[in-house]
């Protein structure tokens, strides 16, 4: 007989960044600008302390939103009703610069 074929274990993946991604104490207050320049209504998402998604905003296409946030929380956008990412200046994941 042929000896039995190697199973492999299943291990689930996640994308790199969202690994540990979550909202630390911050001192330096800042604001960020979401413009929606897609055809469809796109979600605003803040990660909080323990790395949950918490929706904050769902901005028309052609509409935009500014953000009051700190400079270590980050942000992600997701198309509405799909819940898929969307990239916001080619980066899956923002944070705020100091203004």
């Amino acid at each position: 007989p042929s000896p039995p074929e190697e199973v492999q274990p299943v291990v689930e993946l996640t994308r790199p960044t969202e690994v540990n991604l979550s909202s630390r104490e911050a001192r330096l207050h800042a604001y960020i600008i979401f413009v929606n320049t897609t055809e469809v209504p796109m979600v605003v998402i803040w990660l909080d302390y323990r790395g949950e998604e918490v929706q904050y905003r769902t901005i028309l296409p052609g509409a935009e939103y500014r953000q009051s946030t700190w400079v270590s929380h980050p942000w992600i956008v997701r198309a509405a009703g799909t819940h898929q990412r969307l990239t916001c200046n080619n980066e899956l994941v923002i944070f705020a610069s100091q203004n």
